[in-house]
């Protein structure tokens, strides 16, 4: 399969955040080791001028960020076989964070990517004057002035990625049945896979807690593997948000295990810039042909559904622009 990409801008804009990004199917025990990718910048920051980096110097060098001086919306997706992701943004902590994933060291594994770029919500006072509605103490009032709203944030961005009951219902366009088609069936947060307990989602940044990393076990039923539990780690550093998850059982189908424990892996990294957000998603696949078949179906759309109701809880806590991805999606 070749490597394709689209590039897509709208405006006026937003979007509402991967998985996730596709399949938010997640880490098992063996690959626990990942939540320790990036290790939070704890040190002290009296003294040090805040900065935020520009989104020229983190996109990826194949990807134009031209549009994106008329504030509008940047979306591009690759495809392939190997390990050598194409679109991660140029920084330390996502060469790492893609450089965590087993499947990043594999020979041939299956990759899917996607890289989007939002502008933030407009502040409040501006919102106002347009006849737009006060969303209260949630603004995020455009870009962050400082560390301390660049962690409240990343904090809520974080809330967002542990919301995983929310993903229940979510559908996708299939381009093979040229057709909406549902991609979660069910989707809540469990105990163990042993036990396999519902429990709820946090539903406020005082039930999240402090962090800065969240690990959980998560029951997902799609309409190609069936039921299978994952194991989900997010966290925050001081500059970005970032998401794991890889199957903690065996992927079959038609009772035939395809896939390995942990050999679907999928992750999104968050980095807020000066002019919006970035966001990245990368998922690997370590199977034989008939099942990486089946995940590349509609893979781009798969990926663009899940980034597209990440976004809009983003939209809705009035941190990015209300934007609809599927406006920039080919079907």
């Amino acid at each position: 399969m070749k490597n394709s990409g689209a590039t897509g801008r709208a405006a006026p804009f937003a979007i509402a955040f991967l998985s996730f990004l596709i399949f938010l199917a997640i880490l098992n025990p063996v690959a626990m080791a990942q939540a320790s990718f990036l290790a939070p910048n704890t040190g002290s920051t009296v003294g040090k001028a805040f900065a935020l980096p520009s989104i020229k110097d983190v996109l990826p060098t194949s990807v134009s960020g031209s549009g994106f001086s008329a504030q509008e919306t940047i979306l591009q997706f690759a495809n392939g076989f190997g390990p050598a992701a194409t679109l991660v943004p140029r920084s330390k902590g996502a060469a790492s964070f893609v450089a965590s994933f087993a499947g990043a060291k594999a020979s041939k594994p299956f990759r899917i990517e996607v890289v989007a770029v939002v502008p933030y919500a407009a502040p409040k006072k501006d919102q106002e004057a347009q006849g737009g509605e006060s969303q209260g103490e949630r603004g995020a009032e455009g870009v962050p002035t400082d560390a301390q709203s660049l962690k409240l944030m990343l904090q809520k961005l974080a809330l967002i990625a542990n919301s995983v009951q929310k993903l229940q219902g979510l559908q996708y366009w299939s381009a093979s049945r040229k057709t909406m088609r549902l991609l979660y069936e069910e989707s809540w947060r469990v105990d163990s896979p042993e036990k396999q307990k519902r429990l709820p989602d946090p539903a406020t940044l005082a039930e999240l807690g402090p962090g800065p990393i969240w690990t959980f076990y998560m029951h997902q039923k799609d309409l190609t593997f069936g039921s299978n539990t994952s194991f989900t780690t997010v966290g925050v550093t001081s500059d970005s948000m970032y998401m794991t998850t890889a199957n903690a059982n065996s992927l079959k189908l038609y009772f035939v295990p395809v896939v390995a424990s942990g050999a679907l892996e999928t992750g999104i990294y968050v980095v807020p810039c000066k002019e919006g957000l970035l966001l990245y998603g990368v998922s690997f696949v370590q199977a034989i042909d008939v099942a990486a078949n089946r995940v590349f179906e509609s893979a781009k759309n798969k990926s663009f559904a899940v980034f597209n109701w990440f976004l809009k809880e983003a939209a809705t806590e009035n941190i990015v622009a209300n934007v609809d991805l599927s406006a920039l999606v080919q079907h």
